[in-house]
């Protein structure tokens, strides 16, 4: 599936001209939680991705490709850092968190310290991975109403995002389509603001299921992915279903037969 990520990005970038070629990352679960790798290379020009894909024996994968927002000789640009997924820890547990869109916060109820790469809010402060992202920002938001609802999966993601959405501090928002990746669960939402959006900012989800291993691989994609095993006759083809605008799907990350749609109160 890493050679079809590849090409699907290739595809957009050259064809029609969608290149998201500033940097790309990983993340990966394992026993021991959840790890991530970040190159400022292209996702599929960077041979540190390719090796790592094809080396890793993971439940879940987290791939993405980052357009920047801004310039890329500015602090937000063109930086490792800068690049999602991004990373943090609740109660000792780690999740990641990718997102596409643009996200403009109420600097009265939010402030950016770029000397120290933190941000405070409601009387509360977090430290910085990137330089100030609004990707992360949000990350850190949701992970701040995910502790104080006190950390329970999946509820307590649900309504974090919903504290979020209601607390006024966002501004405003082109779109907040994510993957997060928690310590139960992985959750993708598909959230955008206006419908001139709507052919910009999708989210897809389809399954395959192995029934000589009894297995079930499901696949979250911004774009739905070319599907190499159906041409060679092995399987069904991959059948895509696009996630509505407001939803969130969710998803056992021991159970991926296990699809759960909720619609948070917006």
């Amino acid at each position: 599936m890493y050679n079809v990520v590849c090409d699907t990005l290739k595809r957009l970038c050259y064809e029609k001209h969608e290149c998201h070629g500033d940097g790309c990352g990983i993340a990966w679960i394992d026993d021991d939680g959840w790890h991530i790798e970040k190159d400022t290379d292209p996702f599929w020009v960077s041979q540190k991705l390719r090796q790592l894909a094809l080396r890793l024996r993971s439940r879940v994968y987290v791939l993405h490709a980052r357009k920047s927002t801004f310039p890329l000789h500015s602090p937000l640009g063109l930086r490792r850092e800068n690049n999602h997924p991004y990373m943090a820890r609740v109660n000792g547990k780690l999740y990641v968190f990718a997102h596409n869109g643009h996200i403009i916060f109420d600097s009265s109820k939010l402030r950016w310290d770029s000397e120290h790469r933190s941000v405070r809010f409601f009387g509360h402060s977090e430290e910085l991975s990137s330089y100030g992202t609004d990707s992360e920002i949000f990350f850190r938001l949701l992970v701040y109403f995910f502790r104080k609802r006190g950390g329970r999966e999946p509820n307590d993601i649900i309504g974090a995002l919903e504290d979020i959405l209601h607390s006024g501090i966002i501004e405003s928002y082109t779109a907040v389509n994510f993957i997060l990746g928690g310590q139960e669960y992985l959750y993708a939402l598909r959230l955008y603001y206006g419908e001139k959006d709507a052919d910009k900012y999708t989210l897809y989800y389809a399954h395959t299921e192995n029934r000589h291993q009894d297995t079930v691989t499901l696949y979250i994609s911004s774009e739905p992915l070319a599907d190499k095993t159906s041409r060679r006759g092995i399987g069904e083809p991959l059948v895509w279903k696009e996630i509505d605008n407001g939803e969130l799907l969710y998803v056992p990350i021991i159970n991926p037969a296990e699809i759960h749609i909720a619609k948070p109160h917006i």
